[in-house]
């Protein structure tokens, strides 16, 4: 099959099942090799049915459940008595996207090619939206599923790359996938075409949530009319560094204390669910990811403070003389 993924590859043999709507019980497969932006793998047995859309279930090692991933078919070649078959990722969740990552750099550890000639295996796109103006057209574009952007590199049609919103302090914490459906060259710098390879419902909920959020942007000052269309500036970044345990493996959680922090009415009832609750988030949470929602929760209380339910449960363990 001609290679013409446009993502740096890592070389595996992984196992992994595909589900299609005519083998309920999934398809025995071998990956060849993953990347940020889909899966080259090998069928088992010749499937001669056709399906657009298909669910990727990998079976990581050394990990407790199977990460499944919906994705596209680009490709199918026959081999003998088994099947190639190239594989896009699309619409994927949070968790799920955190989970790819920390699974790829895992596997980059152990590959030999890999070691001797590293490469980034997304780059991340840096957005900046400094006006009222830039703003808007940025959250007009998140839940339509479609973005402008200015950059001063060029990207390759077809290439997914990590998302990042600098400028709300609210969303710096939370990366996104794109996938380049464009690159123009322009006068100055490159006009890219960007579309977001999460669920619908997702972008709209977070296209709210920084609506809901108390950024400002920096310039008040409405652009003139004939500038309304220009793209939004970004920079072209290495991807983001090593993320902790909760943004790895629960980032929804996360991104949920980050948008209450600050105020102990809010945060404490989010705390006491993590911690406390019998709900099965709490009773699968990692020590790593324990350790990590205690030291939130002190830094928030020394910041703070406590809230009123708090401070009534135990009034003598938060007493002012403390």
């Amino acid at each position: 099959m001609k290679d013409q993924r446009t993502q740096a590859r890592l070389h595996v043999r992984l196992p992994a099942l595909l589900y299609v709507p005519s083998e309920p019980l999934g398809l025995k497969l071998t990956v060849l090799d993953l990347s940020w932006g889909g899966a080259l793998g090998q069928l088992e047995q010749t499937w001669s049915g056709s399906a657009d859309q298909v669910v990727l279930q990998l079976l990581p090692p050394n990990q407790e459940t199977p990460l499944s991933l919906f994705a596209r078919i680009l490709r199918r070649e026959s081999v003998g008595q088994t099947q190639l078959i190239a594989l896009r990722f699309i619409e994927l969740s949070l968790t799920e996207q955190q989970r790819l990552g920390k699974l790829l750099a895992q596997i980059a550890t152990s590959d030999p090619v890999w070691q001797i000639s590293p490469k980034p295996l997304c780059w991340c796109l840096e957005i900046i939206a400094p006006t009222v103006d830039r703003w808007s057209d940025l959250l007009e574009g998140l839940p339509a599923n479609r973005l402008f952007l200015q950059s001063e590199h060029p990207l390759t049609p077809g290439q997914s790359v990590a998302v990042r919103i600098l400028d709300s302090p609210a969303a710096k914490r939370l990366i996104l996938r794109g996938l380049i459906r464009g690159c123009f060259p322009q006068q100055q710098g490159y006009l890219l075409f960007l579309a977001f390879e999460h669920p619908p419902s997702a972008l709209s909920h977070w296209a709210n949530w920084f609506r809901r959020g108390s950024y400002q942007p920096k310039s008040n000052q409405a652009a003139p009319p004939d500038t309304f269309l220009l793209p939004v500036p970004v920079r072209v970044q290495a991807p983001p560094a090593a993320c902790s345990t909760l943004e790895c493996e629960y980032p929804e959680w996360l991104s949920v204390l980050m948008t209450a922090w600050g105020d102990p009415e809010q945060t404490d009832p989010l705390f006491e669910r993590l911690l406390f609750t019998d709900t099965h988030l709490a009773n699968t949470l990692s020590f790593a990811a324990l350790r990590e929602v205690y030291l939130l929760q002190a830094i928030h209380d020394a910041v703070y403070g406590y809230s009123a339910l708090r401070l009534q449960r135990q009034p003598e363990r938060f007493s002012m003389s403390d």
